[in-house]
């Protein structure tokens, strides 16, 4: 309680709640990470103690990464230090004793004086209940939602100032709940597969689609284990999503699913915060054949179950990539729906390439002879 006395009166506290006094309320552990709730809890917690009590609370993680509360707390009959120390479970508290509207909205707003070295604003609640100075001036989170509307990415509002990624957390909430509303139940997918030894020029179909669609709408995966879906949504949650390397035991089956599905609810896991699924366009590449992948993924008494025509079932196309004699680089793709398997395919490809027909007799070509062929 600092330098004050418990028995100082007064109507305008700043608070600071820490996790002890949020378990001193009654929250449990589990509770600690639902912001909003917290929020609610301590805001009915003030309101109900006493006549006329209004407060605004912030949620924020410090540079440590300690989450904890600011409110601004008002009561209409003047009360102790003590009394609202008690009735938010023996929280520090200290009476505002100049009170001005910049004050107080400079403090549950984390601007100077206040603000702290690496600390994030997480979540706001009961703004409504400030005393905002400078009446028709835009607040930080009018400006941030005009943004929002005008289709501006998390990433597109934090290149405007780096002030606005205090409030990091709110953003990225509102952006993917404004993006979700938007997304049908139903994505109308176009997924591909891309294989092909290494170095064929797999990769480059991204260079292109960066060309066709530009690099902020592409988000590019080629870490599966480590959180590689982290900044998806932060990024604008691109409607093209490029896998790139894709190995057994990388990824799984399973996995493979659910980043080829179409419902926009589906989720994805990272480290921090799940990423909702809402591309619509998947590419994939590999060194590995589809059935070889799948081969490799599945053991064979679960091949029953997890088949591979569902998943075959969600490419719209497969494409093979090589080096001819000429060193050239060559692709040859082909409707998913006839793909039987890459010796079938490589056949095809050697039958779309005049300059290579005849080399060798079409039956009963294995894949050692057509890779030779192909130099892939």
């Amino acid at each position: 309680m600092g330098h004050f006395s418990p028995e100082m009166k007064a109507r305008y506290w700043f608070i600071t709640i820490h996790r002890q006094s949020l378990l001193n309320m009654g929250l449990e552990e589990a509770q600690l990470t639902d912001y909003k709730l917290m929020a609610e809890i301590v805001s009915d917690r003030w309101a109900d103690s006493g006549k006329g009590r209004t407060s605004a609370s912030t949620v924020c993680k410090s540079e440590q990464d300690n989450e904890h509360m600011h409110v601004v707390a008002y009561t209409e009959n003047p009360t102790t230090l003590r009394s609202v120390s008690k009735t938010l479970g023996n929280c520090h508290v200290e009476p505002v004793l100049s009170r001005t509207k910049e004050q107080i909205y400079n403090y549950i707003m984390k601007l100077p004086p206040w603000n702290e070295k690496g600390e994030i604003i997480l979540y706001q609640y009961g703004l409504e209940n400030l005393i905002e100075p400078n009446q028709g001036k835009r607040t930080d989170l009018e400006i941030i939602e005009q943004m929002l509307n005008d289709g501006l990415s998390p990433q597109d509002i934090y290149d405007k100032s780096m002030k606005y990624r205090r409030y990091e957390r709110m953003i990225m909430s509102a952006y993917t709940a404004k993006r979700q509303k938007e997304a049908p139940i139903i994505k109308d997918m176009h997924c591909e597969w891309h294989f092909g030894n290494g170095r064929t020029g797999k990769s480059h179909k991204y260079v292109e689609l960066c060309e066709e669609f530009g690099r902020e709408n592409i988000y590019f995966l080629n870490d599966f284990q480590n959180g590689g879906l982290d900044l998806y949504m932060q990024k604008g949650a691109p409607h093209i999503l490029f896998i790139d390397d894709v190995k057994p035991q990388d990824m799984t089956y399973r996995i493979l699913l659910n980043l080829t599905d179409a419902y926009s609810d589906a989720q994805s896991h990272s480290r921090f915060s799940n990423a909702i699924n809402l591309w619509d366009n998947v590419y994939v590449t590999s060194v590995y054949p589809i059935e070889k992948y799948y081969e490799q993924v599945v053991a064979e008494p679960q091949r029953g179950v997890d088949t591979f025509d569902q998943l075959i079932g969600r490419f719209n196309t497969v494409v093979y990539h090589w080096i001819d004699e000429e060193n050239s680089y060559r692709s040859y793709s082909m409707d998913a729906n006839d793909y039987k398997d890459s010796t079938d395919m490589k056949k095809r490809a050697r039958g779309e390439w005049k300059s290579l027909k005849n080399v060798i007799p079409l039956p009963n070509l294995t894949d050692e002879k057509l890779d030779e062929l192909f130099r892939r």
